[in-house]
């Protein structure tokens, strides 16, 4: 990160006392940028592994199922049930939008990508309240 000029300036850095992550706006206007979350990796704790500037990413993210296998059960809101990040209680969501299968399908690839579709998905996993 150092090696790029004005990068690390642009991190921002979650602080625990504050107990609120800033807006979009907030972070714009301070120039912090950047927020960079890890999983499956070393503590990032500030102490060992990784440095602070690197967040837990399932200390402050919920995610969805990531076993969706059809169109049709992406398209329903089952798809979007949180399943990851300590029951719904963190503040960012993942929205996981893949197919599993063995392998990958264009055709299916060419509807699931169609703006359309995304923001279908969207609208309808919006629906999760992840300021619990």
């Amino acid at each position: 990160m150092s090696n790029i000029d004005g990068f690390s300036n642009m991190v921002y850095v979650y602080d625990n006392k504050l107990g609120k992550w800033p807006t979009l706006g907030e972070l714009v206007e301070t120039n912090k940028r950047i927020i960079l979350f890890q999983h499956s990796g070393p503590a990032c704790d500030g102490t060992i592994g990784c440095p602070a500037q690197f967040h837990n990413f399932y200390d402050h993210v919920i995610e969805s199922s990531f076993s969706v296998s059809s169109i049709e059960e992406m398209e329903d809101s089952t798809s979007c049930a949180l399943v990851l990040g300590n029951g719904g209680s963190r503040k960012f969501f993942n929205l996981n939008h893949f197919l599993n299968g063995a392998f990958p399908d264009s055709e299916n690839a060419a509807i699931t990508n169609r703006r359309e579709f995304l923001e279908q998905r969207f609208a309808l996993c919006g629906e999760y309240d992840v300021e619990l």
